[in-house]
């Protein structure tokens, strides 16, 4: 129980950043169309930086990198990993929209935006999940 209330405790520490984070991801125009996802890797790196957290980023197209995350845990076993993906659907002419698909905007509680569903809000608790593995990792066992 310790530990499900100390993970607990981080995500509400880091409520304010997720969101933000969230948010800045959504403002990356990442549509498949042009393929282009520099400006969310750039992001995420950004953030592992500033985190401590070693990546390394491989490519086989340049504005499609991966960023890849490795962890040493306290024992060897089993292996989780997190993937996911930052380009997301052409946001088109769709009627509907009532800000711009790539602006973030935080509305009534809610992130507004092209991929919010699919997959940024997923790509960004894969962020933070990991963070807080990295921190932890010497309680898992």
């Amino acid at each position: 129980m310790k530990f499900k209330d100390e993970i607990l405790n981080l995500i509400k520490s880091d409520e304010e950043k997720i969101i933000n984070f969230c948010a800045e991801l959504v403002r990356c125009n990442t549509a498949s169309s042009h393929g282009d996802t520099r400006s969310a890797a750039n992001l995420i790196k950004t953030f592992f930086e500033a985190e401590g957290i070693k990546y390394q980023e491989i490519s086989a197209c340049k504005t499609m990198p991966n960023i890849i995350s490795t962890t040493e845990m306290a024992q060897s076993g089993k292996h989780l990993m997190l993937n996911g993906h930052l380009d997301v659907m052409p946001a088109g002419n769709e009627p509907g929209w009532t800000v711009a698909p790539y602006s973030g905007t935080i509305k009534d509680g809610k992130i507004i935006g092209r991929g919010t569903s699919d997959m940024k809000a997923g790509v960004t608790a894969m962020i933070f999940a990991y963070k807080y593995l990295q921190r932890l990792k010497n309680e898992l066992v």
